[in-house]
């Protein structure tokens, strides 16, 4: 049983933990997400990364054809909902409730969180919970919408069998922005595997 435990990171304003609902989220077959759970507006999903798909599960954001580093392509991620990025999943001073809660599998993984690049601060519990800042960027179009939307890449490697708590999009000091979404990319046992470096954080600043 996967018990949504507060999470100790400082940032004020709380949402009301009666009002976000846990969901059990879709298509987990298959993937390194175990036991996920949500607590947003609408039921996310798992997909695969690639050109035209759809990064949410309520817009029509796509990954931009020729804009995803190579290394992401093929990759489980998490489509999440954009209606969730005005949410604050804060429930004290010092602690966070997780928007989002799941498991690695029985083998190691690097997670990828994909932040709007129009982020002014970053939420909190990004930096707490260990991820770094790389030079990889992803692209969004809309094929009934001019314009593009660029998202910055923060990794972290993950050992096997860890429970993994995500917080809120927004940050107490920053404009709301679009919700992020998580990149999960399996990390071979055998180190010298020539696919290594595609799992490990790329390029970080």
């Amino acid at each position: 049983k996967m018990d949504r435990k507060k999470v100790q990171v400082p940032q004020p304003d709380p949402l009301p933990e009666s009002s976000l609902r846990p969901q059990t989220v879709s298509n987990q077959t298959a993937t390194q997400f175990v036991d996920m759970k949500s607590w947003g507006v609408k039921e996310y999903k798992i997909g695969t990364v690639k050109g035209g798909e759809r990064m949410y599960v309520d817009s029509e954001w796509v990954f931009m054809d020729g804009s995803v580093p190579e290394h992401f392509i093929g990759r489980p991620f998490i489509k999440t909902s954009n209606s969730d990025k005005d949410l604050n999943t804060v429930s004290s001073g010092s602690s966070f409730l997780p928007l989002i809660k799941f498991k690695i599998s029985n083998s190691p993984a690097v997670l990828h969180l994909l932040l709007d690049s129009n982020m002014n601060n970053v939420p909190t519990w990004v930096k707490l919970e260990g991820f770094r800042p790389t030079k990889d960027e992803v692209k969004l179009a809309k094929k009934s919408k001019k314009g593009v939307k660029k998202f910055s890449v923060y990794s972290k490697n993950y050992e096997p069998n860890v429970v993994v708590h995500l917080g809120s999009n927004k940050s107490h000091s920053d404009a709301v922005r679009s919700m992020y979404s998580v990149i999960l990319c399996p990390k071979p046992f055998d180190a010298s595997s020539k696919n290594e470096d595609l799992c490990s954080p790329a390029n970080e600043l």
